[in-house]
């Protein structure tokens, strides 16, 4: 069977974007324009070239005077040594040592062509140096009479007068001139345009960098901008992302480190009020002050009391610091609720029955399942029967109720705050306690106080 595999839509999207808004794609498509551009000024320019100097020229006549300077040299150089017009040799010889630019030239008599420059050449390279050794050019040419562009004099040679035909390139030094000329304008073009059309990503790279350097100095409240949707504005979105989950991570242990420091001032704070009076009992027996046997079983009943205040909440302050640093747990597998809280909240209720307080209890169990750990829920109703006794106002019922609330099972215990002690002020620290033991359980725990009316709501996630 042929399978076929498509990416999501959303994928498919981020690469066709990468493909036309990319850093290569809009490179390319900035060399093509940069190289377009040159391009027309090169065409440009060289047309424009070309027609100042065919203007130039035929205006100033520079290549008739240079022809005309060229034939005089010849003239003479013909007079002074008495060349003939079918010395063949004699003339490629004055050419060759006259050669400072390419010419064609030719000599007509009665009109046969008695010498040619190409063909003087071309025998001079095919047969070498020696070839035409003698005067009588036997060859017998086309007429050239109809090449009007050719420069014409008429010369006396030894063996009479002859017509010399001669064209010379004498202004390809400017057409060079012009040709170099062109090409480095036309890559300067290029190169600012190129520059031009880049010049935005290089700032967009030089501010990136910038604010680099504020992020390595710990301004980690300054935003990293996003222009554009390269992979330069990816980046950036990266670095934004990092920070702000930088921040958040130092947010986080600052505010972890300052909730454990306040802890520990509180308890020590807390600490010292059992203590004092722990030391105070101890001393009354130690020296001696009790004068009968009952006032000293009483200063060490009330000394263990202490001493059971001060373990609590040692044991808290050691299970608030155990959450803390835990890592992730696993929950067991998932119960009927009736049978993971029924009978732990039964044997809640009747501890604190047993200790004077009255229970009403309002127990709707729903048909679910959830998710819990047998110990974390031991210490939550450890907590709380805990607290009820230590706070509660024995006057008024404890309230608990059991019902189901959205995709959550809904337990709440509340009761009447009573007077309490100096000496057995809160540290909150239990309920943070059942507040982190919840979150690992992926529960919540609501916390509520109106007037001296004290609720604890926990919410379990339901399985059904």
């Amino acid at each position: 069977m042929l399978r076929t595999t498509l990416k999501p839509f959303g994928e498919r999207g981020i690469a066709l974007n990468k493909k036309l808004y990319g850093l290569r794609s809009q490179s390319l498509l900035a060399l093509i324009i940069s190289l377009a551009v040159a391009a027309m000024v090169f065409i440009t320019a060289d047309l424009a070239f070309y027609y100042l100097t065919e203007n130039s020229l035929k205006k100033n006549e520079y290549v008739i005077k240079k022809s005309s300077e060229y034939l005089d040299r010849f003239e003479t150089y013909v007079s002074e040594n008495g060349i003939a017009a079918t010395d063949s040799k004699a003339i490629e010889n004055w050419r060759k040592n006259n050669k400072k630019v390419v010419t064609i030239m030719y000599i007509v008599r009665d009109g046969n062509t008695v010498y040619d420059s190409l063909l003087a050449s071309s025998q001079d390279q095919s047969t070498g140096s020696d070839s035409g050794s003698g005067n009588n050019n036997d060859y017998a040419g086309g007429d050239y009479g109809n090449n009007d562009w050719f420069y014409k004099r008429e010369i006396k040679f030894s063996d009479g007068i002859a017509l010399v035909s001669l064209y010379g390139y004498f202004d390809k030094w400017i057409y060079d001139v012009s040709f170099i000329t062109e090409i480095f304008l036309s890559a300067a073009v290029f190169y600012i345009v190129f520059i031009m059309l880049i010049q935005r990503k290089i700032k967009y790279i030089i501010r990136l960098n910038d604010e680099i350097k504020v992020l390595e100095t710990g301004g980690l409240n300054f935003p990293v901008t996003v222009k554009g949707k390269d992979e330069l504005a990816s980046l950036a979105d990266s670095l934004n992302q990092m920070r702000l989950s930088l921040s958040e991570n130092i947010e986080t242990e600052a505010a972890a480190v300052k909730a454990n420091y306040d802890l520990v001032v509180a308890v020590s704070h807390d600490l010292r009020t059992p203590l004092t009076s722990l030391a105070l009992y101890l001393d009354l027996i130690h020296d001696g002050k009790c004068k009968t046997e009952d006032e000293i079983k009483t200063y060490i009943e009330k000394s263990r009391k202490k001493v059971t205040q001060i373990r609590q909440m040692t044991d808290q302050l050691f299970d608030r610091f155990y959450l803390n640093e835990e890592n992730p747990v696993k929950c067991e597998q998932p119960e009927s609720v009736i049978s993971i809280f029924d009978e732990l909240f039964s044997n809640m209720a009747g501890y604190i029955s047993e200790n004077g307080f009255k229970v009403e209890t309002d127990v709707k169990w729903p048909n679910a399942k959830t998710s819990v750990l047998t110990d974390y829920l031991s210490r939550i109703t450890d907590n709380i029967s805990s607290n009820i006794l230590k706070y509660a106002d024995r006057k008024s019922p404890v309230l608990i109720s059991v019902a189901e609330n959205g995709n959550y099972l809904q337990i709440r215990i509340s009761n009447t705050v009573g007077a309490i002690p100096a000496s057995s002020e809160s540290t909150q620290v239990g309920i943070a306690n059942i507040r982190f033991m919840m979150e690992k359980m992926n529960g919540q725990c609501v916390v509520s106080r109106e007037d001296s009316i004290f609720s604890i709501t926990l919410l379990f996630k339901l399985i059904y």
